[in-house]
This record gives C-alpha cells, sequence and structure tokens, in this order.
C-alpha cells in the first residue's frame, strides 16, 4: 500500500500525525529540519499540504503528472513543473532526468540519462536526476550493488567528462538555486 493513500477523508488525521512524527524523526536523526518532500508512490491528498508547510516544508518534489488521490476513490491529475507554486507558497522541483539501472540490467541506463542531461542543458535548465536506492543495495543480491554502483561510477565520470564545469549539489541546494534563495 502507498504510504499517503487515503481510502476516506477521515484519514488524513492519520497521516498528518505520521508526517509530523516523520519530519520531527527526520530532524532528531540528521540534526537538521527537512526542508523538501516527496510522496513515497507519487500519492498524497492535497489536504495534506498544510501539514507539510506548518512543519517547514518549503519544497514539494513531484512528478510532471501526478493523480492526487482526493479520498473516496476520487482522484484529480495534475501537470507539473519546476518551478509552479502550490497555494500555500510550496515550490515544485520536477526531476528531469531518470537513472535507474536496475530496472533493467541490460538497459542503457548510463546512455539514456546522459541523453536527458543534455536534452537539460541544451535548454539552460538545471538535470535534476531521479534514482532509487534500490539501485545501489545489494542485501539481497550484491551483484544488484555491484552493477548499479558501477554504472553510477560511470554516469559521474561521463557527466564530469562532457562537463567539466558540472556542480553537484543536494535537493535543498538545488531548489536554493533555483529560486534564487542563495
Amino acid at each position: 500500500m502507498r504510504p499517503y493513500y487515503i481510502e476516506s477523508a477521515r484519514d488524513n488525521e492519520e497521516l498528518r500525525e505520521n508526517l509530523k512524527y516523520g519530519l520531527d524523526e527526520f530532524e532528531n536523526i540528521f540534526g537538521f529540519r527537512a526542508r523538501q518532500f516527496r510522496a513515497g508512490g507519487d500519492v498524497i491528498s492535497p489536504e495534506l499540504y498544510p501539514t507539510l508547510k506548518e512543519n517547514g516544508i518549503e519544497y514539494m518534489d513531484e512528478t510532471l503528472y501526478i493523480n492526487r488521490y482526493l479520498g473516496d476513490g476520487q482522484y484529480k491529475r495534475s501537470f507539473n513543473y519546476t518551478g509552479k507554486v502550490n497555494s500555500l507558497g510550496q515550490k515544485l522541483v520536477v526531476r528531469n532526468c531518470v537513472f535507474e539501472p536496475s530496472v533493467a540490467p541490460d538497459f542503457d541506463s548510463v546512455g539514456k540519462c546522459m541523453a536527458m542531461i543534455s536534452a537539460a542543458f541544451a535548454c539552460r535548465k538545471p538535470a535534476i536526476i531521479s534514482s532509487h536506492r534500490a539501485n545501489f543495495v545489494g542485501g539481497i543480491d550484491e551483484q544488484n550493488r555491484e552493477i548499479g554502483l558501477a554504472k553510477l561510477r560511470k554516469l559521474l565520470s561521463e557527466i564530469v567528462k562532457r562537463y567539466p564545469d558540472v556542480e553537484f549539489v543536494n535537493a535543498d541546494q538545488m531548489a536554493d538555486i533555483i529560486f534564487k534563495k542563495l
């Protein structure tokens, strides 16, 4: 089940408490407050956005198209883009490059991601790469980690070779740059 999937609008109160708890735990563990949020499975009720805002979330990491679950079997499809601002003033960041080497190990994930990076840079946009930790773990399959990390090394090497002035930044830094907070 997706973490923020709701069967009815009354499920939101439990999710609000879970969000508050999770954001507090993040701060306890890492020593700073989270400022960016992405819903697992890309499903979240817009009714939860105020809770995120009240708990320090400035940036929403979302997909280009998202089905917002409203509860009671109702969805609303939204189109997103980096720079869009929601009704609460939270700014949206949309990833425009994909690197998922474990999804299809024989697929040229490095070449595909490089093509997306090139397209982003050609449009004078930052390359915001989407990747999941599942690509780099080996608890179940050691080879998954070896292949994923080898392809990541190759991707990073290709990026630096093709774009020697490239800068790598974390998600908050990228959002700050995009929205000119730095």
